[in-house]
């Protein structure tokens, strides 16, 4: 019997209990990766919007090898999402 095969196999999910509203520096988002390093996929997050890495903080690493779900948030950050392969990122809104 072979276990986790696919990223699917393998789910984790981070949980939060920030409540994010309409004011705020940060804005919060929401993670969901399949097959991507969480450094790759805040990479590319990063290029594709032209944002320093010190304007992101991010909980902790989480498996490449995995469907991972995490929250990160961007110091003034586009209040908008982002869907790049399999690295999907959706605005949750304003945190301070």
């Amino acid at each position: 019997m072979k276990l986790k095969q696919q990223p699917e196999d393998f789910h984790v999910v981070e949980l939060t209990d920030v409540v994010p509203g309409e004011r705020g520096p940060f804005a919060l988002y929401r993670l969901d990766k399949r097959g991507w390093t969480t450094h790759d996929a805040l990479a590319s997050i990063r290029r594709r919007w032209s944002i320093e890495p010190r304007r992101i903080s991010y909980g902790g690493l989480k498996d490449r090898h995995a469907w991972t779900v995490q929250y990160l948030t961007i110091h003034h950050g586009p209040r908008r999402g982002l869907k790049h392969h399999t690295v999907e990122l959706q605005y949750l809104g304003q945190v301070a």
